[in-house]
C-alpha cells in the first residue's frame, strides 16, 4: 500500500484480510459463508463461478510475525493472517470485493489489476490518490496455433473461442495461461468446453512504462489433440450381406497426451494436463455359434508432466453358452459393479478401427463406454482441478450410481472417491453431463480441495 496521507502505520500492529476458508451455502436460498479454522462460520458474499482459483504472492512482502499465543488467540477468533491470498470467482474476487482482472506485480513495487478484455491496467495500493487507468496494448500471436487439423463437429470448421478467465495466472501476476476452446454442438455454449489449444500471456510495464500483454502460442491445436495408436488381432467372416458371422482375437486403440489443461508449477514454469484414453474390445464368437465370449475395456488417466495422478478403468465380460442366456460382470478399477445373468445371447461384431480425429477432439457422443449407459468423462471442477465422472446404471442400486474418482491438480493428486445416487437427468445439462455433484474447488495457497459438491463452491 502507498500511503499518500502520512498516516502512523507504525502503529498498526497488523493489518488486512483475516478470514480465510471454504465458501458455501446450504441451498439457493440460504446465504453464503466461509467456514473458518476454528469451526465456526461467518458471512460472505458467494462470487460468481467461485471455482476459479488463482493464488496471488506479491514479491518481497514479508512472513507474517505473529507468537504461537498471537496465532492461538487469532485462531480462536477464527482468524488467519497470510501474507498471500486468493482471487477468487469470475470478477477475481479478493477480501470480498470484486476487482475485474487478476493483479499484476511490477518490477518497480506498483501493482495494477489487469483487465485484459477492457484492455486496460488500473493502479491498485493507493490511499487519497484518483484513479490510474492506463491502456493495455494486447498483442496477439499472428498464427494462433489453430490452422490445422481442421475440426468439424457437424457445421463446418469449428469457431475458436479464447476463454476469458485464464487457466492459471503466477502468483506475481506476470504470466498467465489462456485456453483456446470450441464448444460441444450437444451443449449450450460455454457448458462443455473442448480444449483446442493454449496461450502463454506475458504481461510488461510500469508506472514509467507502457503496459502490453504479448501473447504466444504455448501449445498448439495439433499439440493438444496428442497421438493415436492401434492395433488389430482380430479375424472377422463376413455373411452374404457384409455382416460379421463369427470373429475371433482382439484390437485396440490408444490417445495418448491429449491436453485438457495447462498450469504453471512452482517455480513458474508450465506443465501439461493430459488424458489417455486406451480401449480393447476382445471377442470369440464362432460360426458354430456354440459359443459366445465379449470383452471390453475403457481406460482413461490423467497425467501431470506425463506422471499419472488418477485412473478410471472400466471393464465388462459377457460369456454365453448360446443356450439363451449371457452371464455378464462388470468393474470399476477391479471392484464388482455387476455380476448377473440376463436372457439374450452373444454375436460376432464388427471391429472398432483405428480413432478418428472427432475421438481426439472428445466431443461428448465420441465418448466410449462398455455397457449401455456405463461412460467415463473428464470433469473439470474448476481450472486447476481435474477429476474422472463415472455413470453406472447396473449396479442393482435404486437409482443409478455416480461415482467422482481423482483428481490431478497444479501441485500433484489429491483423493477423491465419492458416490452419489441419482436419475440420470436432461437438465439442468451441468447435472446431466456431470451428475447431482459436479462442483468442486482447490486452494491454491494450502492445496485444500472440496468436491464433489451440489453447490457451488470456492475458497478466499
Amino acid at each position: 500500500m502507498i500511503d499518500e496521507f502520512s498516516l502512523n502505520f507504525g502503529k498498526v500492529g497488523i493489518w488486512g484480510w483475516p478470514w480465510h476458508g471454504l465458501i458455501s451455502k446450504e441451498d439457493d436460498f440460504s446465504p453464503s459463508e466461509i467456514q473458518l479454522p476454528n469451526g465456526t462460520t461467518r458471512l460472505h458474499d458467494m462470487p460468481e463461478a467461485p471455482w476459479y482459483t488463482y493464488r496471488l504472492k506479491v514479491p518481497g512482502v514479508a512472513a507474517i510475525d505473529r507468537t504461537p499465543e498471537q496465532v492461538a488467540a487469532d485462531l480462536a477468533l477464527g482468524m488467519e493472517w497470510r501474507n498471500e491470498a486468493i482471487l477468487c470467482g469470475r470478477f477475481f474476487q479478493v477480501y470480498g470485493r470484486d476487482l475485474g482482472g487478476w493483479i499484476y506485480c511490477a518490477a518497480d513495487g506498483s501493482r495494477w489489476t489487469i483487465n485484459w478484455q477492457a484492455e486496460t491496467a488500473s493502479r491498485m495500493g493507493l490511499i487519497g490518490k484518483p484513479a490510474d487507468v492506463r491502456s493495455l496494448t494486447v498483442n496477439m500471436a499472428v498464427d494462433n496455433g489453430q490452422s490445422t487439423p481442421v475440426v468439424d463437429l457437424g457445421s463446418g470448421a469449428v469457431l475458436v473461442i479464447i476463454d476469458p478467465m485464464p487457466m492459471d495466472i503466477t502468483p506475481d501476476g506476470r504470466k498467465a495461461i489462456l485456453m483456446q476452446y470450441c464448444n460441444d454442438p450437444a451443449y449450450s455454449p460455454g457448458e462443455r468446453k473442448i480444449p483446442l489449444g493454449f496461450l502463454l500471456a506475458e504481461v510488461v510495464g510500469d508506472i514509467g512504462t507502457a503496459f502490453e500483454l504479448n501473447v504466444t502460442v504455448l501449445h498448439d491445436r495439433t499439440e493438444t489433440l496428442g497421438t493415436t495408436d492401434y492395433e488389430d488381432a482380430m479375424t472377422i467372416t463376413l455373411d452374404g450381406g457384409g455382416n460379421p458371422n463369427s470373429a475371433t482375437g482382439y484390437e485396440t486403440r490408444d490417445i495418448e497426451g491429449r491436453i485438457w489443461a495447462a498450469w504453471f508449477d512452482a517455480g513458474g514454469g508450465t506443465q501439461t494436463c493430459t488424458i489417455d484414453q486406451h480401449e480393447e474390445l476382445a471377442q470369440e464368437c464362432p460360426l458354430s455359434a456354440a459359443t459366445g465370449y465379449h470383452r471390453q475395456l475403457v481406460r482413461r488417466r490423467l497425467r501431470v508432466n506425463g506422471v499419472q495422478k488418477a485412473e478410471a478403468e472400466l471393464e465388462s465380460e459377457f460369456d454365453s453358452m448360446q443356450t439363451g442366456t449371457v452371464d455378464g460382470t462388470g468393474t470399476l478399477n477391479g471392484e464388482t459393479i455387476y455380476d448377473e445373468t440376463i436372457p439374450g445371447y452373444l454375436y460376432a461384431l464388427p471391429k472398432s478401427g483405428a480413432y478418428s480425429l472427432l475421438h481426439q477432439v472428445m466431443p461428448r457422443n465420441y465418448m466410449p463406454g462398455v455397457n449401455v449407459g456405463d461412460r467415463c468423462e473428464v470433469l473439470p471442477f474448476s481450472n486447476n482441478l481435474l477429476a474422472f465422472y463415472i455413470s453406472l446404471t447396473g449396479t442393482g442400486s435404486t437409482d443409478p450410481e455416480h461415482r467422482y474418482l481423482g483428481a490431478a491438480t497444479p501441485m500433484g493428486s489429491v483423493t477423491i472417491n465419492a458416490t452419489e445416487e441419482a436419475e440420470i437427468v436432461s437438465s439442468p445439462q451441468r447435472e446431466a453431463l456431470y451428475g447431482p455433484a459436479s462442483y468442486g474447488a482447490f486452494n491454491p495457497v494450502t492445496y485444500e480441495f472440496a468436491a464433489p459438491s451440489a453447490a457451488p463452491i470456492g475458497w478466499t
